[in-house]
């Protein structure tokens, strides 16, 4: 019995570690008034489309990594170019938005790289889904 109890201990500390690894690894979400101040451009927009890589694209461009067009609805930072290309997936998963969905309206916190295309300020809390466009 002994044996049992010490190994399924061995067991829940090892996944204890991983856990708290795997946490190690997640962006801390920034307040509001520094997403906002560490941005170019805060829009509301609706991911109207994504690009294959070399379409329209400039910049980096790899497998592990997508790029939207995002129709823009409200500006509350900020210019936003006519097309605004929107890197939706990062290479590193822990930085990345995730907002790759056509049709979904997003809330984006920008910051424009010197190609023109915009990343999220704060990894997955750069970019906050608010439902589906009722555009389309």
């Amino acid at each position: 019995m002994f044996s049992t109890l010490s190994a399924r201990l061995c067991v829940l500390a090892a996944l204890l570690i991983c856990a708290a690894v795997c946490k190690a690894n997640q962006l801390k979400e920034k307040e509001l008034a520094q997403r906002v101040a560490d941005s170019d451009l805060v829009v509301i927009g609706t991911v109207d489309e994504l690009l294959e890589c070399g379409a329209r694209q400039v910049g980096e461009c790899s497998p592990h990594s997508a790029t939207a067009v995002v129709m823009v609805s409200d500006v509350l930072k900020g210019v936003p170019p006519p097309a605004l290309l929107f890197r939706c997936n990062e290479p590193i998963v822990e930085s990345s938005p995730g907002a790759c969905h056509p049709g979904r309206k997003y809330l984006l916190f920008l910051r424009e790289d010197a190609n023109g295309v915009f990343h999220s300020v704060n990894g997955p809390h750069g970019a906050i889904d608010v439902g589906q466009s009722h555009s389309k």
